[in-house]
């Protein structure tokens, strides 16, 4: 059978494998595509028969292209989600411990702005001294009424002077007063 320079175009049918009795075949100069056969009588031919088809493929004796083993549906998505997941899976992670990393550095930097916050409002200013509370019971006389300036919502307010000769006011907060704290660190913020 010589179907040679017929501008023929497709695949070589599968059923010619069938045909025992087929002696030549030639289907050169075409433009046929896909698997050449191999059974049957198509283990005879030679490279001859498929010449100038650049879409047909096959074994290597026919001087053809190979043809690429079809994947199944299930085998190429099982690839794919395995190629997806060696990119993903690394880049998450880095994503994940530049995040960590982060937060600890964010951490470390507030702890020690509150450090050194504290240790700034640990120390007095330079005019400013430590009074225990028993000199301040010393010098309003044990908070009597004749030292009291005057009294309002959360507390009572005493004058007194230090042994260096200094004049004080010292309050003295209610704490069953429910906003008496409240009070107190709008004062401490007020200095």
């Amino acid at each position: 059978m010589d179907l040679s320079r017929n501008n023929l175009s497709g695949e070589i049918p599968n059923s010619l494998e069938a045909l025992l009795s087929l002696k030549h075949f030639n289907v050169s100069y075409n433009q046929l595509e896909g698997e050449i056969p191999t059974g049957g009588p198509f283990v005879n031919f030679s490279a001859e028969s498929f010449l100038s088809n650049n879409g047909l493929c096959g074994a290597s004796r026919l001087q053809v292209l190979p043809c690429k083993r079809k994947e199944t549906y299930k085998s190429r998505n099982a690839t794919e989600t395995i190629d997806v997941l060696r990119i993903t899976l690394p880049m998450v992670s880095l994503i994940i411990l530049i995040l960590a990393f982060a937060c600890l550095v964010v951490r470390c930097k507030k702890e020690k702005a509150l450090k050194i916050s504290s240790e700034a409002n640990l120390k007095l200013p330079p005019t400013w001294r430590e009074i225990s509370h028993e000199e301040l019971l010393e010098v309003t006389n044990g908070f009597n009424k004749a030292n009291l300036l005057g009294t309002g919502s959360f507390g009572s307010v005493y004058e007194g002077k230090l042994n260096d000769g200094l004049h004080v006011a010292i309050k003295v907060f209610n704490l069953n007063v429910e906003k008496a704290c409240k009070s107190f660190d709008a004062e401490c913020e007020a200095y």
